[in-house]
């Protein structure tokens, strides 16, 4: 099985608030994220009840996140593990690192719906 760093995953997308190495493996998708402070509520909006609907297994690495359900809040900190089911929205309460596994084309779904909005806007 190969080893992965963020020094050997290429870049799959990035923005001025965002970073996000990515690799297929196997049936998930690996991928080493750095968000920027702030709420991305936006990036969502496009999305079915404004939410993320890919679910994330993952290990926050740096900083603080909030991630806001329809009926609650969750806070993961450095040195937690997480799960995200769909349904969710990130608030990013302090710069974070992220290494994180998705299933791949609820994920690709995401991005297409939702960031590719959010870079459109980012853009002009």
């Amino acid at each position: 099985m190969p080893v992965f760093s963020r020094d050997n995953v290429p870049v799959t997308a990035s923005s001025d608030v965002f970073e996000q190495r990515s690799v297929e493996v196997g049936d998930l998708l690996l991928s080493f994220d750095r968000f920027a402070k702030g709420d991305y509520t936006d990036a969502f909006k496009d999305l079915p009840g404004g939410r993320c609907q890919s679910p994330h297994w993952g290990y926050l690495l740096k900083g603080r996140i909030r991630i806001i359900y329809e009926d609650r809040e969750e806070i993961v900190e450095a040195g937690q593990a997480f799960y995200f089911p769909p349904g969710h929205v990130p608030e990013v309460l302090e710069d974070v690192e992220i290494v994180q596994f998705s299933e791949p084309a609820a994920f690709h779904t995401t991005v297409d719906e939702g960031f590719e909005h959010a870079k459109a806007k980012a853009a002009t």
